[in-house]
């Protein structure tokens, strides 16, 4: 993007703040509990009405035509992924096949519950690799739901958060990473590069799932005291697995050592056990505090020594020294 087409926020708010009226009418009908056609119909509606608000982008018989016909294009390959879905679900149920993978599920991680949350998040990723995240999703809530809240007890609300978080993970998981092939078009970049530093981005997604199935406070569920903790040592443990997959903070670059603590830090952070989760941020803070100290003293030593400060993109280290 050049610089003449990026705006700051406030131009961007002044000038497009018609288009955030539909969302916030959505939203207000979604927790309203309108049926999803009456939802969809009722943001259509107030976004042909907002458009009017600015005239340059006012949507009159032209445009609405024009995008029927686009979206009528862009739903049908969705209508038949989601159709095939239905099929094969009916299908599934009809034989009893749900059943039978459920027992297998069950099975394969021995009836233990996180080896069972780590082979049903490893199927969605292969769902993934030929299907859109609602088609994974419809199958992973007919297959795999049944065991997860049956055998395990696990709450509903969870467990379908954990089964889209997943589902909508295997579009950026490698080897296939469909939506990676779309984002690399746009940047002209190969997708085979674009697929594992987009994984590496979004490592809080492949995590977080499995945060809230432990800890239910992160989806608003539970007292006040309960959510905020959550949501702190939600934030902390994010941190933690970003510095420990990157390997680095700020310019200071770990060893294989400190990764794995803050590896282990952040699946501390994981455990519904305040004075585990207690634990782990404290000694998070400090060694964030340690590294964060030796960053200043390395940096003091840098200028003293006539070296510039390290320069840190893509993963790699570029210093160089002034010969003075």
């Amino acid at each position: 993007m050049s610089a003449e087409e990026r705006v700051t926020l406030m131009v961007a708010l002044r000038r497009g703040w018609p288009s955030l009226i539909p969302i916030f009418v959505l939203t207000y009908f979604l927790l309203s509990g309108f049926s999803p056609a009456y939802v969809a119909a009722g943001a259509c509606l107030v976004t042909l009405v907002t458009s009017w608000i600015a005239v340059r982008h006012a949507i009159g018989p032209r445009k609405l035509i024009s995008g029927c016909v686009e979206t009528c294009f862009r739903v049908v390959p969705l209508t038949a992924a989601v159709a095939v879905a239905g099929i094969i679900i009916g299908s599934i149920e009809m034989t009893g096949l749900s059943s039978k993978a459920a027992a297998v599920l069950y099975a394969l991680a021995g009836g233990l519950l996180v080896p069972s949350l780590i082979v049903s998040a490893v199927v969605l990723i292969i769902l993934g690799m030929g299907m859109p995240t609602v088609a994974v999703y419809v199958m992973g809530a007919a297959l795999l739901a049944p065991v997860l809240i049956g055998e395990f007890g696990l709450p509903v609300l969870g467990t379908h958060m954990f089964l889209l978080y997943f589902s909508c993970m295997s579009a950026i998981t490698p080897p296939v990473a469909v939506a990676c092939f779309t984002a690399a078009s746009i940047a002209n970049a190969n997708p085979f590069s674009v697929a594992p530093y987009a994984s590496k981005l979004a490592v809080a997604g492949y995590v977080l799932p499995f945060f809230f199935i432990f800890n239910p406070g992160l989806l608003m569920e539970g007292s006040v005291l309960a959510i905020a903790g959550a949501l702190v040592a939600a934030a902390v443990m994010v941190l933690c697995f970003g510095v420990s997959l990157h390997g680095w903070i700020l310019t200071t670059r770990l060893n294989g050592f400190g990764r794995i603590l803050f590896a282990a830090l952040a699946c501390a952070l994981i455990v519904p056990n305040l004075l585990v989760q207690g634990g782990a941020m404290i000694a998070a803070v400090l060694l964030w505090g340690f590294y964060l100290k030796r960053a200043r003293t390395n940096e003091s030593n840098s200028t003293a020594f006539g070296i510039s400060r390290p320069n840190v993109a893509g993963g790699r280290v570029n210093i160089e020294a002034t010969n003075e």
